[in-house]
C-alpha cells in the first residue's frame, strides 16, 4: 500500500501544478483578436502593445525594425503536453487544444491565418531540440484540423526549439514553462 501511494505522489509532483490549468477559449479568443488599427488620439493601450509604447509623431528618435513582424501580433503562450521526447498529445494537452479549437471556430477569428509555434527547453541537442518542435508544431496543426475541421492552410507550423525561451535557462535545465506552444494572429 506505500509502495502505491509513493507511486501516485511521485506521478502527482511529476506534472507541475500550472500544466494542469488550462486557458479557457474565452481568453485565447481575447488574446488573439485583431489589434484596433485605428487612432486612439495619442492614447497608447499597454494590454494592446504588450508594454512597447510607439514613438511619438514627429519623434526624432527612428525605432529599430522588429526582427520578426510576428512578435508585434496578436498571440496566445499555452502550456501543451506531449508524451516526453514526441509529439504525441498527452490528454492534457488535447484538452487545451479543444479551447483552442473552440476559440478558432469563433466567426471574429474567420479568414485569419495563424503562426504555431512549437517550443522546448535546453534537454537535449538543440538540433533535435528544432525537430522536436517542428513536430510537435505541426502534430497541433493536424489535431486542429480533424478534431475541429479548420483548413490547414490557415496555420503556419514552425519549430523554434531552444530559441526564444520563456524563462532564460542554461544548457541541459529542465523548465516546464519553456516547453510551449505559441499561436500567433498574423492577419492581427
Amino acid at each position: 500500500m506505500r509502495l502505491m501511494t509513493l507511486a501516485a505522489a511521485a506521478l502527482l509532483f511529476a506534472t507541475p501544478a500550472f500544466a494542469q490549468n488550462v486557458k479557457d477559449s474565452t481568453s485565447i479568443l481575447n488574446e488573439l483578436m485583431p489589434q484596433d488599427s485605428g487612432d486612439s488620439g495619442g492614447a497608447v493601450d499597454v494590454k494592446k502593445t504588450r508594454g512597447l509604447k510607439k514613438p511619438a509623431a514627429g519623434s526624432t528618435t527612428a525605432a529599430a525594425p522588429a526582427a520578426d513582424p510576428a512578435a508585434t501580433k496578436p498571440a496566445s503562450s499555452l502550456i501543451v503536453l506531449f508524451a516526453s521526447g514526441s509529439a504525441d498529445l498527452t490528454d492534457a494537452g488535447k484538452a487545451q487544444l479543444d479551447q483552442v479549437g473552440k476559440a478558432l471556430k469563433d466567426p471574429s477569428l474567420s479568414g485569419m491565418h495563424f503562426r504555431i509555434e512549437g517550443h522546448t527547453d535546453t534537454v537535449g541537442d538543440p538540433a533535435g531540440n528544432k525537430a522536436l518542435s517542428q513536430r510537435r508544431a505541426t502534430a497541433v496543426v493536424a489535431y486542429l484540423a480533424s478534431q475541429f475541421g479548420l483548413d490547414r492552410t490557415k496555420f503556419v507550423p514552425v519549430g523554434m526549439g531552444e530559441d526564444g525561451l520563456a524563462v532564460k535557462t542554461a544548457d541541459q535545465v529542465a523548465e516546464p514553462r519553456n516547453r510551449r506552444v505559441v499561436l500567433i494572429n498574423l492577419d492581427g
